[in-house]
């Protein structure tokens, strides 16, 4: 089965979402794929055109029964450099700004995918030294430049170690509910509000982890 990329994902993912005749969706899907023009395409025999929609549709269909069951990976490497994927939030300097800024991305799962995943990445290094990888000081301002690399990350891995880490956000978000809603209350907002708030967020992310999103691509085959 094919690999690709998280931005290559994207790609796919917005021309799924395109309304036009399934068979059309489907040659551009596999234009995308391949990097190959309409016409190259098009002079393409049809055994192979159907192979290439069939791997399509293994890539757009995730196992929810093998994410659940799979162990997140560690250690990702994103356009050819090496990072640490770190999915316990309190070795963060979280605040209720941070919660609020990573929560914005769960709006779009698969569109902010690199985003999510530079907020759980540390660079490493190799160490002579220790004959090791170790990792480097994240820089915030440098999340930018992390999202990226992660631009260019396996997809699969990306899309098992993003979900798993909005489970443990959104774990982290109800028990640390109270301590969210003071945040808030101590920069002006009222406690109706505030708690109104983190649990619309709550209801944002509980329904963006379990939608069924790549169910909704129909190939042509």
């Amino acid at each position: 089965m094919m690999k690709l990329t998280i931005k290559k994902f994207q790609e796919l993912q917005a021309i799924s979402t395109l309304d036009m005749p399934e068979f059309d969706k489907a040659q551009k899907l596999v234009e995308c794929l391949t990097d190959k023009t309409t016409d190259e395409v098009e002079a393409m025999p049809l055994y192979k055109f159907d192979k290439l929609c069939k791997e399509l549709k293994e890539l757009f269909d995730i196992n929810v029964e093998k994410l659940q069951n799979s162990k997140p990976k560690a250690l990702i490497v994103a356009n050819g450099k090496p990072y640490h994927l770190n999915y316990n939030i309190m070795q963060h300097p979280f605040n209720a700004g941070r919660y609020v800024e990573i929560a914005t991305f769960a709006t779009d799962t698969i569109g902010n995918m690199h985003n999510i995943l530079a907020s759980m990445a540390t660079p490493l290094k190799w160490s002579w030294r220790k004959m090791r990888y170790v990792k480097m000081q994240y820089d915030a301002t440098k999340h930018e430049q992390y999202a990226n690399d992660m631009l260019h990350a396996d997809f699969e891995h990306a899309y098992h170690s993003s979900v798993f880490f909005y489970l443990v956000f959104i774990h982290s978000i109800k028990s640390s509910k109270d301590y969210l809603v003071a945040e808030m209350m101590m920069k002006g907002v009222e406690q109706e509000a505030a708690v109104e708030y983190i649990e619309t967020l709550l209801k944002v992310l509980d329904g963006c982890i379990t939608q069924k999103w790549y169910q909704n691509l129909k190939l042509s085959v």
